[in-house]
């Protein structure tokens, strides 16, 4: 039998529509920029890590996530 992980749930399927993984298009770190500044900060920009890591905590719904 295949092992099952924590968060698994027969019947349902989370689905992340983030829209950045932390990368650029070049594989270089994707900063997020400072829309007031427009400077670019030092936290990478990694949307799908923050949907992954609401689905471990059990939050299910994220707003860019469901």
């Amino acid at each position: 039998m295949v092992h099952k992980p924590a968060w698994f749930k027969d019947g349902q399927v989370f689905v992340s529509f983030a829209e950045t993984v932390g990368i650029n298009k070049d594989g270089n770190d994707l900063f997020i920029v400072d829309a007031a500044t427009g400077e670019r900060t030092r936290e990478i920009d990694d949307r799908v890590a923050r949907d992954i890591d609401a689905l471990l905590d059990g939050n299910l719904n994220t707003p860019t996530a469901h």
